[in-house]
């Protein structure tokens, strides 16, 4: 009896702190898409707690995902061009590529298109 009441208690406190988790993102936004350090420490802190920020949370009330602040887009278009260098240089190495030479290739893209994105970090 005891432990369904704390686990009810825990379950409680959780979706508080994912609200104000989700909440945060919303006011944030923009740091979090614009800024590779503060966007590193968002991605840490999700990743303390369990919380992919590339799904977002997905409780009860199934509201879900990032998309609506463009943090899920930003991770998604990070991965697709990942996936994409490691294809493209499987011949040399494998599709095994060390994660700075990948930050490398993707920032050299970004220069040769002069497209407006978002600085890629470790």
């Amino acid at each position: 009896m005891q432990s369904t009441q704390q686990l009810d208690e825990l379950t409680t406190q959780l979706q508080h702190f994912q609200s104000a988790l989700q909440t945060f993102a919303q006011n944030h936004a923009e740091e979090i898409r614009s800024n590779p350090h503060f966007r590193s420490e968002f991605a840490r802190m999700c990743s303390a707690i369990g919380v992919d920020p590339l799904v977002g949370f997905m409780g009860k009330r199934k509201r879900g995902g990032w998309g609506v602040l463009g943090v899920g887009e930003f991770w998604v278009r990070v991965a697709v061009r990942t996936v994409g260098v490691c294809r493209r240089t499987r011949g040399e190495n494998g599709g095994f590529i060390a994660v700075k030479e990948v930050q490398n290739i993707l920032a050299r893209e970004d220069r040769q298109s002069k497209a407006k994105t978002e600085e890629i970090s470790e």
